[in-house]
């Protein structure tokens, strides 16, 4: 199983089956969980049936979930056959989310999770972004950020009404492997090499953070 949270949402992939599904929290949910709450009780379950060596169906997913104690969810469909990634909220906007994935694929929500409408980023050619498997996206304000392979960086300054893609260069030791927004025309970055990079000025130019001893 392979589990996101992000926000008020979790993404759940079932074992050995192309099964798809979301999660998402009532708005009026009482207490948030922690991420490592979340992922200890989500993946407690699973664990045990992979040990088996049995199939998980949705509904044990679906279950698994819901049986976590605060909080209130319900089970999210979605028109979607590949592998879902990441996810991220606009912390000033919570109704407001990105979800990414395999085969280019990006859904965009405005109800905190309740509904997803696939999107694309306008400045990919659709043939091309079908290509990409998109892997992390961070927000902070109206800041965000989005990696995938092969090698790509993407950047928003408005909550995604608008992207561009942000060139890498060559001599980049690895691949990025994790993005983390930290505020306006801010991000740290890293690389599969074990680099981290910081940039002030949207991606134009980056910092290193680890000294080569």
């Amino acid at each position: 199983m392979r589990t996101g949270f992000v926000g008020s949402c979790v993404v759940g992939e079932g074992v050995r089956q192309r099964s798809r599904v979301v999660c998402s929290a009532s708005e009026d949910a009482s207490v948030a969980l922690s991420r490592r709450e979340l992922l200890k009780s989500a993946a407690a379950g699973i664990a045990a049936a992979v040990a088996a060596g049995s199939a998980l169906p949705d509904s044990a997913i679906a279950a698994d979930v819901s049986s976590i104690p605060k909080g209130k969810w319900s089970r999210v469909n979605l028109p979607f056959e590949g592998t879902l990634f990441d996810l991220s909220f606009i912390p000033q906007e919570p109704s407001h989310g990105w979800l990414i994935g395999t085969k280019g694929s990006v859904f965009e929500t405005i109800d905190y999770g309740q509904t997803w409408m696939p999107r694309s980023f306008q400045n990919l050619d659709p043939e091309e972004e079908i290509n990409y498997r998109f892997q992390e996206i961070s927000f902070n304000g109206s800041e965000g950020w989005v990696i995938g392979k092969p090698s790509i960086l993407l950047h928003t300054r408005d909550g995604g009404k608008s992207w561009e893609r942000v060139s890498l260069s060559p001599k980049l030791p690895g691949d990025p492997c994790s993005i983390t927004a930290l505020g306006r025309e801010s991000a740290e970055m890293t690389t599969t090499a074990g680099a981290v990079y910081v940039t002030t000025n949207s991606g134009l130019n980056w910092k290193a953070q680890v000294s080569k001893n």
